[in-house]
């Protein structure tokens, strides 16, 4: 269950009209080459990472979730095929 893939990371950058070295000074990663892992992880992400991304969003709560709901089960669909 550690390999979900979230779009939606993505989407928030490019919403923002950010750059992935603008994203990773906001989000506090130390190089951009952490961050652009970060964004096209498959692995679980840090809750911290999580939190600090929903504020850069400038999502409310419950479309922040739904968007990560939504990445999430995809990917279960993706697995059981």
């Amino acid at each position: 269950m550690d390999e979900i893939f979230f779009t939606f990371i993505r989407e928030i950058r490019e919403e923002k009209g950010l750059n992935p070295y603008k994203m990773a000074k906001l989000m506090n990663f130390k190089t951009v080459e952490r961050y652009l892992e970060f964004e096209r992880s498959k692995k679980a992400l840090n809750v911290e990472k999580l939190l600090l991304l929903w504020r850069i969003s400038g999502w409310s709560a419950k479309r922040f979730m739904e968007r990560m709901e939504d990445d999430f089960r995809k990917e279960q669909v993706q697995e059981t095929k």
